[in-house]
């Protein structure tokens, strides 16, 4: 019965996980955006993301966008904006990518992950690192690594 328990409360575990990683796929952090007192930063949010994709419908494909954390003087708090189309927010993603408005403005844009999956990152940066450093194609997907669209497993990472 124990072993039982031990065995739904790993699936349970597991399940979660999935449900946090699907949420989240649905957002995209975006740093470094000068904050005011009384703004409106879905408004501040859709003016600079509308520079950087005219042509997409980002009134319609955004619906939440907020600070994270308490407000803390001098510090920018990020920023994040979830989307109702995930195309358009996969779209966005990859533009920001070279976009010289990010540049201009000094913002980025990153990924939303759990913290297992940024403690899952860090432990595979190296190879990841590594394999970049040798002139391969190497990449995170989610909590994954993929090297030359090879899945990093396990066992490789000694």
């Amino acid at each position: 019965a124990n072993e039982q328990l031990l065995k739904e409360n790993e699936d349970l575990k597991r399940r979660v996980r999935e449900q946090e990683r699907y949420r989240m796929r649905w957002c995209l952090k975006l740093k470094g955006v000068k904050e005011d007192k009384d703004e409106n930063i879905r408004v501040k949010v859709l003016q600079t993301l509308e520079k950087i994709a005219p042509d997409l419908n980002l009134e319609e494909a955004i619906d939440v966008v907020h600070r994270l954390g308490k407000r803390v003087d001098g510090r920018n708090r990020n920023i994040i904006i979830l989307f109702t189309q995930r195309r358009i927010k996969e779209e966005l993603w990859r533009r920001t990518k070279d976009s010289s408005i990010c540049k201009q403005e000094h913002i980025s844009f990153a990924e939303m992950l759990t913290q297992e999956d940024i403690q899952d990152r860090q432990r595979l940066w190296p190879l990841v690192e590594k394999a970049r450093r040798a002139g391969k194609r190497a990449y995170f997907r989610g909590p994954h690594a993929f090297i030359d669209v090879r899945k990093v497993e396990e066992k490789q990472e000694n």
